[in-house]
């Protein structure tokens, strides 16, 4: 018998990450919802925030499609390749 215990992390709209910053409040930024894929995004999630708080914008990998603001926008990811 084997177990595992944890916190998972994720949204319902979606089930996707939220990345990037808060639309309404200055200096708050999300990195968050990666529904146990966390180890695997970590590296660009990093990446991708790094540059958002030094350049004000992505650079390397194009996130904005996680942002929050799909929530206010009525637009949620739709995953293709995801039962």
């Amino acid at each position: 018998m084997s177990m595992w215990g944890g916190l998972y992390d994720t949204n319902s709209v979606d089930h996707n990450a939220v990345l990037g910053e808060h639309p309404h409040y200055r200096n708050l930024l999300f990195a968050t919802g990666f529904s146990g894929h966390g180890a695997m995004e970590a590296p660009a999630a990093g990446l991708a925030m790094a540059e958002q708080v030094m350049f004000g914008e992505y650079r390397t990998i194009h996130c904005a499609e996680l942002s929050i603001r799909r929530f206010w926008e009525n637009e949620p990811i739709h995953e293709t390749i995801v039962i």
